[in-house]
This record gives C-alpha cells, structure tokens and sequence, in this order.
C-alpha cells in the first residue's frame, strides 16, 4: 500500500482480533532497516500501520518480512499470558543484547563527524574529544545514582519500558518478579558498563572490550512459562 502523496509504501497488518484488547496502548519497538520504528496502538487502531521509508523493491520486501515476523511474535506473545521463570543466565543474555546496541552503537560515530554552517559550509564538528568524555563521565555518573541503594523496584521507571520491550522481541509478555528483578538489575549494570566504554572511547581508548565477553553468547534459548498450579518450576535451559 502506499500513502499518497508519498514514494515510500506502507506496512500494513490488521491486529488480530483475539489479542486487541490487550495491544491497545502498548509500545512496539518494530524492527525498521537498521533502526525502528515505534507504534503504539491507540483505542481506535485496527491495524499497525507505518512507512517503510524506502522504495527499493527488494528492501521493501525485506523490511516488510521482518516487520512481519516482529509482530507475529508480538501477537504469540499476547496470546500466552502466563509468566515467564527466566534464570540469571538468561536474563544476562537479554541484557548483553541491550549492552552490545549501546556500546558497539559508539563504533558508528568514530568516523569524523561534520556540521554545516550557512556560509561557512561543511567542516568537522568542533566537539572536542574532552568535551565528549566530559559528558559521558556524566551519564555514567548520572546512572550510577538511579540504583539508588540497590533495590531493583527502583530501576522500574528508568528500565522497565525497556525491559518489556525486549521480552516482546522474545514472544514474552511478562515475566514472574523474581526473573523481573533479576533482569531490571542486569540491564542496569549492562548500561552502566556500556555508558562507561563510551565514556572510554571518548578520550580515545579504543581497545578491545572485556565487557561482552562477561554475557552469554548468543539469544536465550526457549524460555518456559511456569505453570502456577504446580509447586515444582519447570527445567529450563540454559543458554548455548
């Protein structure tokens, strides 16, 4: 489909009756060419609708497919309501993902970076690499202060649309509160840890991290739903 006016089509996918109540109002995080593109379905939305901000038809499809496949999960994922028992491994895993998008994000921004000035014209940005440490110095400074005293119900404002976000990517909806715990702490170190090789990057080391090697490799594998008649929690698997 495509908007008039525009060269771009549109993605368009009709939300399945069975889980609409329960995707009004809730943020989607929708995979988009290398970045997304957020959604969040209003009382009204029949459909997920959104640019797919390219007209080259094999780009189309494959952003399209991968839009597709997204929500297809994100569907699953309502459908199963029941919470999901995560390890400390797993949730370290999921947090390692979160941690590789912050840090390895710095990689793309080492290339020189350049402004334009009317008159002037294009020159590269005066930003010193000072400047740059000085303010990440700060982030990491910032974050250090919302643990707080350590209790994970307060990283909830600060992480928990984030947290919920990923599980979707995952074809989770919830977790039980102790696996919640457990990830709302790990994504905080994760980002602690990443703002902190940002703030490194910036006064020029840019020596190999040690810090991915401290997550699980690769995505968690099945993650079982506890079932909450039973006394005994399930097995589940440990990452590869």
């Amino acid at each position: 489909m495509r908007r008039d006016g525009s060269r771009f089509p549109l993605f368009v996918q009709r939300i399945p009756a069975d889980v609409r109540a329960k995707a009004i109002g809730n943020p989607l995080a929708i995979p988009l060419g290398d970045s997304f593109v957020f959604v969040t379905p209003s009382e009204d939305a029949q459909a997920i609708r959104f640019s797919i901000r390219t007209a080259e038809p094999s780009e189309v499809k494959k952003r399209q497919a991968l839009a597709a496949a997204y929500l297809e999960t994100v569907w699953e994922a309502l459908r199963n309501d029941a919470p999901v028992h995560l390890t400390h491994r797993q949730a370290t895993a999921l947090a390692g993902e979160l941690y590789r998008v912050w840090a390895d994000s710095e990689s793309r921004a080492r290339s020189v970076a350049m402004v334009h000035t009317p008159g002037v014209g294009w020159a590269p940005d005066s930003e010193s690499h000072e400047e740059q440490e000085a303010h990440w110095a700060a982030v990491t400074e910032m974050w250090e202060r919302v643990a707080g005293d350590g209790e994970a119900k307060k990283l909830e404002k600060a992480l928990g649309p984030i947290v919920d976000r990923l599980l979707l990517t995952k074809g989770i909806r919830r977790v039980d509160s102790e696996s919640r715990a457990l990830l709302l702490t790990a994504f905080w170190m994760a980002l602690r840890d990443a703002f902190a090789s940002r703030q490194r990057n910036a006064g020029g080391d840019y020596s190999l991290d040690p810090r991915p090697l401290a997550f699980p490799n690769g995505r968690p594998r099945q993650m079982h739903r506890r079932k909450s008649q039973s006394g005994v929690p399930p097995r589940i698997p440990s990452p590869g």
